[in-house]
């Protein structure tokens, strides 16, 4: 597979390529990226500039209908797109598949949504929607899909034209979905691909006159780095970022499901994602039991050995890092952690073996929340456990953290439950569910340095899209 821009609905001519490789396996190619310089990505920008006028002059219905017809490629080509994915960032078979239907589900509430209109009638007045311009979206390589439908779909049925930066480790995935909407009959220019991992490329994206809106998923670092870059200029920003979520065990939990959505929470995806699971916080009452329950949950985690290796890997149920940096950062989490007094309960069957970026699953217990990994984002396949006495002290620890994105507690007690729902410094919360759980109506919410302006996903996707205009009528006399 071969990759370069897509400017103005043409695929540049790929002159000079780098090899990417799968992470799972480090001998499987999984395309070769025409990186792009600064030229092509200010083409892009003016590219989507020139396509806007007359894009957001076609009409809505016009609009739906191409966009329909991608998502239902999408659905046509779901098991093609989620190989990719299983290839390029060390999912499993499983969990590249669900992210496609996920994929789908947030394509189709956006549709949904969307074609209620545009326009609200308040009497004689109306409150327009109206497209802001060109939008740059910038995509994580952890949901190398999710995150591109999520932006580019509303994007583009609000009226706006669009240029896609995904991150260099989704590269594939992009430009799978980039393919599929020029067949849908997307106008050119409409959608441009910008595969660049150089600052100046990156800069001149972010520096373009025309900009009028960045939405951004990534690291908090880079989105704070973006925020201070845009400065005073009138562009909208929408960041979502990183995240140290908490879970809370009370004393009166079913310990078999908080033991199984921690497992799900902290190991999926190999732990990369901004919802998933950092810091386990248990009633000292039930510590014991619970690490038990916790450990026999992890103990049955099975490595997916990498694309074709193992026929049985429809079974796995974690796959690898995606990068050698985060390789390296694991080991240097689980390392400083053991330095500073915890104790690392590592299942180790056949992972340290492996030829591509696997890591066992870790558990570290015996906690304080002194340590780093109390309050740090670890985005990697570790839990990091604390014991807690009541309440306020649950509570106090789950705040001390720059982060707050995601939260849950398991309890049968209801009162507590609302008191935490109330007091908690996070702004996707959960009772009785796992910390990654939400549906495609809703947004998320980050809090503290985990978001920035109006929270993508869900409903508020229009309201970062769109500026509004209010027209009052009177009939002539």
């Amino acid at each position: 597979m071969q990759v370069s821009s897509h400017i103005r609905g043409e695929w540049l001519p790929v002159l000079r390529a780098s090899p990417c490789f799968s992470p799972a396996d480090p001998s499987m190619k999984v395309a070769d990226v025409a990186w792009a310089d600064a030229a092509q990505a200010t083409a892009a920008m003016d590219a989507a500039d020139a396509a806007f006028p007359s894009w957001r002059r076609t009409p809505a219905a016009d609009r739906h209908q191409i966009i329909s017809r991608l998502i239902c490629s999408i659905d046509q080509q779901s098991s093609h797109i989620a190989d990719i994915i299983h290839r390029e960032n060390g999912k499993t078979p499983a969990e590249a598949r669900r992210e496609v239907a996920s994929s789908l589900g947030e394509a189709h509430f956006q549709a949904a949504f969307l074609e209620q209109g545009l326009v609200e009638s308040s009497g004689d007045a109306e409150l327009r929607h109206e497209p802001l311009g060109v939008v740059l979206l910038i995509t994580p390589w952890n949901f190398p899909l999710t995150t591109v439908v999520r932006k580019a779909i509303p994007a583009l049925l609000c009226g706006n034209t669009a240029v896609l930066k995904p991150s260099p480790q989704g590269i594939a995935t992009a430009a799978a979905f980039m393919q599929l909407a020029r067949d849908a009959g997307l106008p050119d220019g409409v959608l441009n691909l910008v595969p660049a991992n150089a600052g100046d490329a990156i800069d001149a994206l972010v520096d373009h006159p025309t900009l009028r809106a960045i939405s951004f998923t990534g690291s908090t670092g880079v989105g704070q780095r973006i925020a201070a870059r845009l400065g005073s200029r009138d562009v909208r920003y929408q960041a979502e970022m990183g995240g140290c979520n908490a879970m809370v065990v009370w004393r009166d939990a079913d310990l078999d499901a908080a033991a199984a959505a921690a497992a799900s929470s902290g190991f999926a995806v190999c732990g990369q994602w901004c919802t998933g699971l950092s810091r386990l916080l248990v009633h000292e009452e039930v510590y014991d039991a619970f690490l038990h329950k916790l450990r026999d949950r992890v103990a049955a985690i099975r490595r997916c050995a990498g694309p074709g290796r193992d026929p049985d890997d429809s079974r796995a149920t974690m796959g690898s890092l995606t990068t050698p940096q985060q390789l390296d950062r694991t080991r240097a989490i689980v390392a400083n952690a053991v330095g500073q007094g915890a104790v690392a309960m590592v299942a180790d069957d056949g992972w340290s073996a492996s030829t591509g970026l696997h890591h066992p699953p870790v558990i570290l217990h015996e906690v304080t929340p002194q340590m780093d990994c109390a309050h740090e984002e670890l985005f990697a396949p570790i839990i990091a456990v604390m014991r807690c006495r009541d309440a306020d002290e649950a509570l106090r620890i789950v705040n001390d953290s720059r982060y707050g994105l995601s939260f849950s507690i398991y309890t049968r007690d209801s009162r507590l439950a609302e008191r935490f729902m109330d007091e908690v410094e996070a702004g996707v919360c959960h009772i009785n569910l796992e910390t990654w759980h939400r549906t495609p109506d809703l947004p998320v919410c980050g809090w503290k340095d985990s978001g920035r302006g109006i929270p993508e996903s869900g409903r508020t996707m229009r309201d970062f899209l769109t500026r509004l205009k209010v027209v009052y009528r009177r009939s002539p006399s």
